[in-house]
Order: C-alpha cells, then sequence, then structure tokens
C-alpha cells in the first residue's frame, strides 16, 4: 500500500493523462485518439522505482529516455502507459487515491474517454466530442489550444475537416 501511495504521489506531480492524435499519413486512414499515462522525470531513480511498483501491480508499461530541448538539457526517462484498455484498467486502480483536484479531474475526464469509446463499435468513427475529450485533457495537463476542433481533425490528405466548429478561444480584435 504505501508503493501504492507513492506511485500516485509521483503520478500528481510528474505525470500527464492525455489523448495522442496518432496519425496515419500512408495509410488513407482519419487519426486516432490513443490514451496514453505518462511520467517523466530527469531524476532516473525516482522514473525506475514507479516503472518497478507498476510491473509489480502488473500494469503493463514501457520506459524511453528522451532529450528534449537545448543540448544542456538533463535527459528524461519516460514511463508511458499507453492504450486505451490498459488506461480503462488503471485508472480506476489509481483515482481513489488521487488528492490532486486537477490531476484527478484529468485522469476521470480520460476514464471516462476510454469508456465512452470501448461502448462504441470499434470501428466508429471519432465525433466532435470525443475530440473535445483531448482538448479538455490539455487545458487540465497546462497546455492551450487556440484553435477550432476543426484544427485538430485532419483527414489522412492533411487537410482539415470541414465542418461547422465554433472556435474555442475568441480572437483578439
Amino acid at each position: 500500500m504505501l508503493d501504492l501511495g507513492w506511485l500516485v504521489g509521483f503520478l500528481e506531480g510528474e505525470g500527464c493523462f492525455c489523448l495522442r492524435r496518432q496519425p496515419y499519413p500512408k495509410k488513407k486512414q482519419l487519426p486516432t485518439l490513443r490514451p496514453e499515462v505518462s511520467m517523466t522525470s530527469t531524476d532516473f531513480e525516482l522514473s525506475e522505482r514507479a516503472a518497478r511498483i507498476l510491473g509489480e501491480l502488473g500494469f503493463p508499461h514501457f520506459v524511453s529516455v528522451e532529450k528534449k530541448g537545448q543540448k544542456n538539457f538533463k535527459p528524461q526517462l519516460c514511463i508511458h502507459l499507453v492504450g486505451i484498455k490498459r488506461c480503462q484498467k488503471f485508472l480506476p486502480f489509481i483515482i481513489p487515491y488521487m488528492t490532486d483536484s486537477r490531476r484527478k479531474r484529468a485522469a476521470e475526464l480520460l476514464l471516462e474517454f476510454c469508456n465512452y469509446r470501448l461502448s462504441l463499435p470499434s470501428n466508429t468513427p471519432y465525433t466532435e466530442k470525443e475530440w473535445g475529450y483531448r482538448v479538455k485533457l490539455s487545458d487540465l495537463n497546462g497546455g492551450r489550444y487556440a484553435q477550432n476542433l476543426r484544427d485538430l481533425m485532419w483527414s489522412a490528405g492533411n487537410k482539415p475537416v470541414e465542418d461547422k466548429v465554433q472556435p474555442l478561444v475568441k480572437a483578439k480584435e
């Protein structure tokens, strides 16, 4: 139980709950949304402990080393728990122990997305509702989209899908 509490604390401090846009440039397919829970830190010892605990709890994940930014930035150890079924299994396990309201809301929203998508037939096209989850999660994670939902919904030909979506943010006059 102590390790689970430590993992939740690490996740609340270094974690991210997101929906990644998965493009299919070579296939003539529309992009999909890929649920992901990730934890990133330059302190490899802490990241390795989080990965060990995830493994002991039976949650499949992968670990990568990334070096983003300028030359003098430290490398980061990233832990990724990716996929709709993996996230649907993991999120209800940790949400009851979370305390930070913004991160907890992000986890709950990602779980809501997973449950909703899994209730639909597998080849159901994404709707404005699903792309809206991505925008809300980005806001909860500290990102800001200053664009239309339409801009997120690229077709296989890299042209925006035509629709009648209102702007999320009013343009400055």
